[in-house]
C-alpha cells in the first residue's frame, strides 16, 4: 500500500475512533439527540392543544398501569378521539422550556422537559418524563389525569357519561374496576353527567350537581361523591 492509502485509511481510523470517543461521551450514548426530544415534546403537546387524542396517546405511552400504580386501579375506557374532541376545553398557550437527558434514568424516565399551558383561566408549569423509543421518544408521565365518581360511602363507581361515552363497561387493565377508581382523561375541561339507576337514586341531600364542568390536568384528580338511597318498592 504506497503513503496515499496508508494516509486515508489513518484518516478513517481517526474519524471512526473520534466518533466513538463523542458517543461515549454523550449523555446517553448515541440515541435518540434531545432535537428529536424536543420535537417529540412538542408533538404531544400541539396535539393536546388540537384535542387529538390518537396523536397524542401515539407518542405517549403514560396510560399504561405500571406507571399509575400509586394512584390505585384506573381505566383507559375514556381515552378516546370522540371524549377528548368533546371537552369544553383544551389547553392553549403552551411553550416548552428545558428540554435534557437524564445522566441517572429511572425505568420509564430517560429524559425530562419543562413545558407550560394554560387551562381554564389558570396557568400551570409541569415537568414530563420520557422514555427512549427507538430514535424518538414516548411520554411516559405527562398531563394525564384522573376523574373518580362515587357514592359518599366508596359502595360503588356511580355511572356517568362524558362527551355521549358512557363509563359502563369500563376495565382497569384486565380486572374490573373497584370502588374509587379513576378514569383517565387527557388535560381539559369536561361535562360530567352523572345517573344513578334504580334501584337507587341520588339523596335529597345530595350536595354535589349531576351534571358539572370539571378540570382535569397532570395527575389532579376530580373525586364526585354522591349520596345515595335506595328505593323502596
Amino acid at each position: 500500500m504506497g503513503k496515499r492509502g496508508a494516509s486515508v485509511r489513518a484518516r478513517r481510523l481517526t474519524g471512526v475512533v473520534a466518533v466513538a470517543l463523542l458517543c461515549a461521551g454523550a449523555v446517553g450514548g448515541c440515541g435518540p439527540s434531545t432535537s428529536s426530544l424536543r420535537d417529540d415534546v412538542q408533538a404531544y403537546m400541539d396535539a393536546l392543544v388540537a384535542g387529538d387524542a390518537s396523536a397524542a396517546l401515539a407518542v405517549s405511552d403514560e396510560a399504561t398501569q405500571e406507571y399509575w400504580a400509586d394512584e390505585g386501579p384506573v381505566s383507559a375506557h375514556l381515552l378516546t378521539d370522540k371524549v377528548f374532541q368533546g371537552a369544553t376545553e383544551h389547553i392553549s398557550d403552551v411553550t416548552v422550556g428545558q428540554v435534557d437527558v437524564l445522566r441517572d434514568p429511572a425505568p420509564g424516565r430517560d429524559a425530562r422537559a419543562d413545558v407550560s399551558f394554560s387551562l381554564a383561566g389558570s396557568t400551570y408549569d409541569e415537568t414530563l418524563f420520557l422514555r427512549r423509543d427507538g430514535e424518538h421518544w414516548k411520554v411516559t408521565w405527562g398531563l394525564m389525569g384522573t376523574i373518580t365518581v362515587v357514592d359518599a360511602d366508596y359502595r360503588a363507581n356511580l355511572p356517568f357519561e362524558i362527551s355521549g361515552v358512557d363509563s359502563a363497561g369500563a376495565r382497569c387493565g384486565d380486572r374490573h374496576c373497584t370502588p374509587g377508581a379513576g378514569y383517565l382523561l387527557l388535560p381539559g375541561v369536561y361535562h360530567v353527567e352523572v345517573r344513578v339507576d334504580p334501584p337507587w337514586r341520588l339523596s335529597e341531600f345530595n350536595m354535589t350537581a349531576p351534571s358539572q364542568d370539571v378540570t382535569v390536568v397532570h395527575r389532579k384528580s376530580p373525586g364526585l361523591q354522591f349520596v345515595t338511597e335506595r328505593v323502596d318498592g
